[in-house]
């Protein structure tokens, strides 16, 4: 593949932006493919240790699930990509929210931000409310009307 395949080449870390978030200044950049795949290995490795603290007793409920039981799952999840929320869900919720941060945020109110910073300082809300956008920044546009409200800024 050539440069001219792709429609837009930029490396990752040159990709940033400014977000306000109650009188705080945060300092973000797009996160690159393996950054992204780190924060996704890190949320599995995380569901599995929590299935394992459950122990083989869910193993044994979910192979008795019926066909019925997974096909209403399957039915619900369609059910849910319908609405925009749904679908912000399902693309947030694969990456570790910890992972993304550390590597995507670079500063607070001017200050490098630290890991110690990341784990005790940030509320909750701001957690999530960062990652998220960085996120967005690094994949692009949730749907295309966000799209084309991102491409009329420009």
């Amino acid at each position: 593949m050539t440069v001219e395949d792709k429609e837009v080449v930029r490396l990752a870390s040159a990709v940033k932006d400014r977000v306000e978030i109650a009188g705080d200044t945060y300092d973000i950049r797009k996160l690159s493919w393996r950054s992204l795949k780190k924060a996704a290995d890190a949320m599995q490795v995380a569901q599995a240790a929590h299935m394992r603290s459950i122990g083989g007793e869910i193993f044994k409920v979910i192979g008795d699930a019926s066909t019925a039981a997974a096909q209403e799952a399957s039915q619900k999840r369609a059910e849910k990509l319908k609405t925009r929320e749904g679908r912000a869900e399902e693309r947030y919720a694969p990456y570790d929210v910890e992972e993304i941060l550390v590597a995507g945020l670079e500063r607070v109110n001017g200050q490098p931000a630290s890991r110690p910073f990341i784990n005790d300082e940030l509320d909750k809300a701001t957690a999530e409310a960062l990652h998220r956008r960085i996120i967005d920044l690094s994949l692009g546009p949730l749907d295309k009307a966000e799209e084309e409200e991102v491409a009329g800024k420009s």
